[in-house]
């Protein structure tokens, strides 16, 4: 997902001045800082509903670094992006986590991942079946619009921005870096799947456009709706797929 914390509550943040940011494609420096910058926004901060049941940081862990490494495979031509402060390289500001739309996670990496999850009572699962789900309708809608022959389609899967660092416009940046990146490497569309309306209208800033979405209250897996109740709380209605051509 461009599962995609952005800049949501930054008006409850001071923003650092005088900070010099510089974004670069991700590299093995950066790996830990952006795992325990997406634990923080995705696990230990809960305002997405998508995510909110989800408790244990070290499957949550395992669950981003599965993506992480394979953008780090030389080999995937897979580029995901960091912002980084210029005083520091290590000083990882924001990241943005990419991977191939059409693919989705190997299976034994998936059932490794659901194995550890069940061990601490967290569900991967019904996160699995509600991208399967928008997915499949945004695919079928491209379908009966005749575009069915479709590729070298980028998603942005996770996105976060350290708390220091709100309010300066650093992922709207970040995301138009990648943008025009994967443009350069051929890839011929991004999707995003944006959370809440935070990210919509960030998303849309840069070109993207939303193309379907599914009611967080009523999606159903195993004959129940389990992202009511977050939902609610979090008054989030909809989870949205958002496509640029590029």
């Amino acid at each position: 997902f461009d599962s995609n914390i952005d800049e949501k509550f930054t008006h409850e943040r001071t923003p650092r001045k005088n900070i010099e940011i510089e974004i670069v494609e991700l590299s093995e420096e950066h790996r830990a800082k952006c795992k325990s910058l997406l634990i923080e926004a995705f696990i230990a901060t809960r305002h997405d509903a998508l995510h909110f049941h989800l408790g244990n940081k070290h499957v949550f862990k395992t669950y981003v670094d599965y993506y992480l490494s394979q953008s780090l495979d030389a080999k995937n031509k897979l580029p995901s992006f960091v912002a980084v402060n210029k005083a520091d390289h290590k000083e990882v500001a924001a990241v943005l986590v990419c991977d191939w739309y059409a693919q989705p996670m190997n299976e034994a990496d998936m059932q490794d991942l659901k194995t550890r999850a069940h061990s601490v009572q967290d569900d991967y699962d019904r996160i699995f079946h509600l991208s399967a789900a928008i997915k499949q309708q945004y695919n079928d809608q491209c379908k009966a619009a005749g575009d069915d022959v479709r590729q070298n389609i980028l998603e942005f899967k996770f996105s976060a921005v350290k708390s220091m660092y709100f309010r300066l416009g650093i992922m709207t940046k970040l995301k138009s870096f990648a943008l025009q990146r994967a443009k350069e490497l051929k890839y011929t569309e991004c999707v995003a799947i944006a959370l809440n309306e935070e990210t919509v209208e960030l998303n849309e800033k840069i070109g993207f456009q939303q193309q379907v979405a599914i009611n967080y209250a009523e999606f159903e897996y195993r004959n129940y709706c389990p992202f009511k109740s977050a939902a609610d709380k979090l008054d989030s209605e909809v989870i949205s797929l958002m496509s640029v051509t590029l």
